[in-house]
């Protein structure tokens, strides 16, 4: 019988139990709610896809006065083609809006789409031309920057996933790995090449990128690698002794 009476009031909870369980609760909620009415909070604008790696990027700055935010990207990609007198078509570049930096980017495989676009001055949005500058992302003489102590063979999409920059003006367009190091390369587009970058949210110096020529150590060759050695009977390969 104690047995059973020991049970019942285990399995019975005392019946104001469930009052001061909610009436704690909503005290608690109340001081969350206080805290976060005296913090400001920023919306978090999600990060473009990653673009076609060989593609031509463009970036379209409007000036103050234009909150792409509001604009919805077809009608944006409308009024580009409307300002390159309709000489190309929709199905001959990407465009996405990155909200944060109010700016847009245009990728096309095509030269002569993107020298098109480079030289918009303005777009006509709603019945109002807005002032517009747009210019090459990577070009001739591209923003780029290095990182080390990325893991080996990391793909392109996971870095353009978890890389993140906070120097004012500046985005990420494009990142690889460098050959099979532990560097990676990223291409910027900004006024200035950020000093840092982070990774998975830990914080990487970043270096300029200066094209470096490759030295075989097996016959000093310049352009030529050790693990990639030239075919039997190239001019490349020295003559070897057999007497």
């Amino acid at each position: 019988m104690q047995k059973r009476t020991l049970a019942g009031r285990q399995r019975n909870p005392p019946k104001n139990a469930s009052k001061r369980h909610w009436s704690g609760g909503a005290a608690a909620q109340g001081s969350r709610t206080q805290v976060k009415t005296g913090t400001p909070t920023f919306k978090k604008f999600p990060k473009l896809p990653p673009l076609p790696k060989d593609d031509y990027k463009i970036v379209v700055r409007p000036n103050q006065g234009l909150p792409l935010r509001n604009i919805m990207t077809p009608t944006l990609a409308q009024a580009i083609i409307e300002a390159c007198q309709a000489w190309f078509r929709d199905d001959h570049f990407i465009l996405g809006i990155n909200p944060g930096s109010n700016v847009a980017i245009l990728s096309t495989k095509y030269e002569e789409v993107a020298d098109k676009v480079r030289l918009i001055r303005a777009l006509v949005l709603n019945g109002r031309a807005h002032a517009v500058r747009a210019y090459a992302a990577n070009g001739d003489d591209p923003l780029r920057g290095v990182i080390h102590g990325v893991p080996m063979n990391t793909s392109t999409e996971t870095l353009m996933a978890h890389l993140r920059v906070r120097t004012h003006g500046v985005e990420i367009i494009t990142a690889r790995m460098i050959g099979t190091t532990k560097s990676a390369a990223i291409t910027f587009f900004g006024p200035t090449l950020p000093r840092t970058v982070y990774y998975y949210g830990g914080e990487l110096r970043c270096y300029p990128f200066r094209p470096t020529i490759q030295v075989c150590k097996v016959f000093r060759e310049k352009g030529q690698r050790a693990d990639r050695l030239p075919a039997s009977g190239s001019p490349h390969l020295p003559a070897v002794r057999t007497d």
